[in-house]
């Protein structure tokens, strides 16, 4: 917890002493670390789940049995309170709409 702390005040001063060099250099210091820990991410913090003996037990995906337009439905039908956001975006949207011009 003390590095995260320690990163989030010492980033914006590097930040901004690379920018005074520079006014782009920020960004290719943040999309380079980016590109550095994608390859960690993905080996290392991201594991396979399934044991190698499951992995040709494992079921295919299938868009036949994928519950895409009912799925929604039946989560906002379960719990009362994620009716009611369903609800206040829906009416949100309908307000923002403009009425057609005939």
């Amino acid at each position: 917890m003390r590095g995260a702390r320690l990163g989030r005040l010492w980033r914006p001063g590097l930040g901004g002493m690379a920018g005074a060099i520079r006014s782009r250099l920020p960004f290719w210091i943040a999309a380079g670390l980016s590109l550095a820990k994608a390859p960690v991410r993905l080996y290392l913090v991201l594991p396979d789940h399934l044991p190698i003996a499951a992995e040709g037990a494992a079921r295919a995906f299938a868009w036949r049995g994928a519950p895409i337009r009912s799925a929604p439905l039946k989560m906002l039908t379960l719990d009362y309170h994620l009716r009611a956001l369903g609800d206040r975006q829906f009416l949100s949207n309908l307000a923002a709409c403009e009425p057609a011009q005939t």
